[in-house]
């Protein structure tokens, strides 16, 4: 524990330093950039709702990918894609996937160079969830959409 604590310490204390000289450089925004993260989704619902068997599902894992192009040091649109799988918690074979796809533009009004640099985003998104196979009165399987 303790050479943990001074791992981050010691992590902290040179990124604090090294940072204060990265602070000083320009900041470029121009030409194409990529962005990959991970997420871990979960869907809650309430009791009296309609489908809630369907929503008993399982947290799970995703992924999202960020695109982005700087025209110039100003402005910069970008699309943005995230997936999550979730599993349901009593139906083996039920699977709910969580997607969203995203458009924006973005301004920057700060200065390249300062240490401040404010930004204005506007998009738009199409957010959908499919859960797949659904059981109707018991015994018919459907697909079930939703955006």
């Amino acid at each position: 524990m303790k050479v943990t604590f001074t791992l981050v310490c010691l992590l902290l204390t040179l990124s604090t330093v090294y940072g204060q000289e990265a602070l000083r450089q320009k900041s470029n925004t121009k030409g194409l950039n990529v962005g990959l993260s991970g997420q871990y989704a979960f869907w809650n619902t309430i009791k009296d709702f309609d489908f809630y068997e369907v929503a008993q599902v399982n947290p799970g894992p995703g992924l999202g990918l960020r695109v982005g192009y700087g025209f110039n040091q100003r402005f910069e649109v970008a699309l943005t894609a995230d997936g999550a799988i979730l599993n349901h918690a009593y139906y083996e074979r039920n699977q709910t996937v969580l997607s969203h796809f995203g458009l924006s533009g973005r301004v920057n009004v700060g200065s390249t160079t300062s240490r401040f640099r404010p930004f204005a985003e506007l998009g738009g998104t199409l957010v959908g969830a499919t859960s797949s196979p659904v059981l109707v009165n018991g015994k018919d399987e459907l697909d079930l959409y939703m955006s």
